[in-house]
């Protein structure tokens, strides 16, 4: 016949392996979630690194310097100029294919 203190026995252990199982997951898991913080916040952009920049009032030509506008680079120039003889009139539209010379800029000027 089993006594009662066997059963209390059994329970107990059982009990105390599944509080430790239970401490143990706990444990891995939030040492898990400190691991995947900890590798995640160097990614994390700065206020600093974010911040929008205006391009230069000017792009520092010698012959003329108040002409033009850093913060980009002209690749092509696409010029279609339209004269209408009979009104005298000009048009014409200009496409400009560029690239930013900062990552984040924030305005430029057409002159």
């Amino acid at each position: 016949m089993v006594a009662l203190a066997d059963i209390r026995s059994v329970i107990s252990r059982n009990r105390s392996r599944s509080v430790r199982r239970a401490r143990r997951s706990r444990i891995v898991t939030t040492g898990a979630l400190a691991l995947t913080l900890g590798l995640a916040a160097p990614n994390a952009p700065s206020v600093a690194a974010t911040r929008q920049v205006p391009g230069s009032a000017s792009a520092g030509d010698y012959y003329f310097p108040a002409y033009g506008n850093g913060g980009y680079d002209v690749r092509h120039y696409d010029i279609a100029v339209r004269f209408d003889t009979n009104t005298e009139r000009l048009r014409g539209t200009t496409t400009i294919a560029m690239v930013p010379t900062v990552s984040n800029l924030e305005r430029f000027n057409l002159d």
